[in-house]
This record gives structure tokens, sequence and C-alpha cells, in this order.
């Protein structure tokens, strides 16, 4: 009986983790197709500096993102959220998971183009931005997430989804 209890844990913890890789697989490869929709000379195609991951059951990322407006300057964004604390992942104009309230921990780091740090703020809030938007043919990304975290053993919701 305690091997067969040992048994079924092992299962279901890696079909668990295999789900885990799947919703990080799900964002990175939409990313990669989104690149592609940018022009030869966008300033604003945000590049990504570490991959989407799940580590310890904390959904992060890290972008480098700049900035029409301002191009003589770069930002550094850091973000995370425990993936139990996510609820939601919708689209509005960008794709985003919403969180409890303060879960989604973010660093932004401004940088000179000679690399001088210029300010560092530190954010929480319930919005984990996934730099994801420019697909109007996105909505299998919505079906599959849904069924990742579900798989995964988390029940998330996505209410509204507009292209």
């Amino acid at each position: 009986m305690r091997l067969l209890m040992l048994l079924l844990g092992v299962l279901f913890s890696t079909a668990s983790f295999s789900q885990t890789e799947k919703i990080t697989d799900l964002l990175y490869k939409q990313f990669l197709r989104e690149q592609k929709m940018y022009g030869k000379d966008a300033v604003d195609m945000p590049v990504l500096l570490q991959p989407f991951q799940i580590k310890n059951d904390t959904l992060s990322a890290a972008f480098i993102i700049r900035s029409e407006s301002a191009p003589e300057e770069i930002l550094y964004s850091y973000r995370k959220v425990s993936i139990h604390d996510i609820e939601a992942f919708i689209k509005d104009m960008n794709v985003l998971f919403t969180a409890n309230e303060g879960s989604v921990q973010e660093v932004n780091i401004i940088k000179d183009r000679d690399g001088a740090v210029l300010e560092t703020r530190k954010n929480t809030s319930h919005l984990f931005f996934t730099e994801l938007g420019r697909d109007a043919k996105d909505e299998s990304l919505r079906r599959k997430m849904l069924q990742a975290f579900e798989r995964a053993g988390y029940n998330i919701i996505s209410e509204y989804w507009f292209n």
C-alpha cells in the first residue's frame, strides 16, 4: 500500500511538473512567434533576457524594453509571481496574468546606453505582463494555457480576450 501511494505521488508530481513546463513553453513559443511580427528596425520590440520559467512554484521572466520616446534609455524588467497566486489569463491590449493583489513583484532598472544605472524601481501589483499582444490570432494560446494550468492542478479563469 505504501509503495502504491509513493508511486501515485511520484506520477502526480511528474505530471504536474511537465504541465508547468508546458506553461512556460507556451509563453516562450508565443514570444518567438510575436518577435517575427515586429518590423526590422522596431525600437519597441522586447528582448527576453531571462526566459519564462517556473521554479519553486514561481513564474518569472526578464525583459529588455526600449522606448521610441526615450531611445537613449534601456529598461530591464524582472517579474515574478507565485503560480498559486495567479487567478486569470486575459488579453486587453496585452496578454497578462492577473493574480492576488500585491503578489506580482517587478524590479525595473533603467540604464543609459553606456550601462550606467539611472533609476531602479521596485513595484508590487496584481498584473504580470508577458510582453505578448501583437498576435491577433492567439485564441489557441488562451485555450492551451487554461488547459495547462488545469492539468498542473491550478484553476484559473479567462474572462475576456480582446484582439
